[in-house]
């Protein structure tokens, strides 16, 4: 078994239906890869929706993992891959035919340990005049090649089933559970730690844009409270990160924030004068302010309990 597709699910089975469904329509051969769907403790029929796929399509599989958590379910669905690859799809995105077929050729030609694509939104409500889609887009170029930079967002990421293990799994103590979202960059970690073990000159992670998904985008995503405090977790979590490798003293926090500050205001100030004070995304000032408030109030737990 070349790729083991594995779907993390909680509470959202009409999402789910159609990942599964464009799963169960990929043009590459069924013998080459299975999915495996981890329902994460849902209380809905995701049960009963997973297993309309299983019971007709051999390749398809249905686990239960009763600790929430998507690092749990990750987690747990590397337990029972049978891959040579891991491919983490989200069940509220959707994959083109040929998305595996991509993923094969890239793996034939280069030999990858991660791989991440491009992810697009697909509105399922009306948006918001004010809402852009540059805030769930995540793109790192129109061009595919080997990167020591760009990120790989786990809605999107295919890894190796030893480069896992080398970085120890998904990290169950950051990420989030259910419906709370406020701790998050569990796949960010993994990535993160991966480039931290290996060299610079024998990293091996992959940007294909041809890898694309699209993800679903609700009402509830749309709104500017959820924007706000998806904002202030990534900058939480962009904190726990750097603090896994180095504790902040009192003085470099101090300094980290100013600069923070400073990178927010200046950039803002670039938009107003480019676009004038009715066309200037405020919006974005306030996403990054809350971003790095969530860096600052994560620095500053941390010196608190050391």
């Amino acid at each position: 078994m070349r790729y083991s597709v594995i779907v993390c699910t909680f509470n959202r089975s009409g999402l789910l239906e159609d990942t599964l469904r464009q799963l169960e329509l990929q043009d590459l051969p069924a013998d080459k890869y299975e999915v495996i769907v981890v329902d994460n403790n849902s209380t809905d029929n995701t049960r009963e929706i997973a297993e309309q796929f299983t019971s007709r399509t051999a390749n398809f599989q249905y686990v239960f993992e009763p600790i929430q958590g998507v690092s749990r379910a990750r987690n747990r669905g590397y337990e029972e891959a049978k891959g040579e690859y891991l491919v983490y799809v989200d069940d509220d995105v959707l994959v083109e035919k040929g998305h595996l077929s991509a993923v094969d050729s890239v793996v034939t030609r280069f030999d990858p340990d991660i791989i991440g694509g491009p992810l697009y939104p697909q509105y399922m409500d009306s948006k918001p005049k004010w809402f852009k889609d540059s805030y769930e887009t995540r793109w790192h170029g129109d061009e595919s090649r080997f990167s020591t930079t760009c990120r790989v967002n786990g809605g999107n990421a295919v890894i190796r089933r030893t480069v896992l293990e080398s970085v120890g799994l998904y990290d169950t103590q950051i990420s989030f559970a259910g419906t709370n979202r406020s701790s998050m960059g569990e796949d960010a970690k993994v990535l993160d730690t991966y480039r931290r073990q290996v060299p610079l000159d024998k990293q091996k992670v992959y940007y294909s844009v041809e890898a694309t998904v699209h993800h679903k985008i609700t009402g509830f995503k749309m709104t500017r409270g959820y924007v706000l405090k998806r904002g202030y977790a990534l900058g939480k979590m962009e904190r726990n990160l750097v603090v896994a490798r180095q504790r902040p003293g009192i003085y470099r926090i101090g300094r980290s924030f100013a600069g923070d500050l400073r990178r927010n205001f200046c950039g803002f100030t670039r938009d107003l004068g480019a676009l004038g004070p009715f066309r200037a995304d405020y919006m974005i000032l306030a996403y990054e302010l809350s971003r790095t408030a969530g860096r600052l109030r994560e620095s500053l737990g941390h010196l608190k309990g050391h």
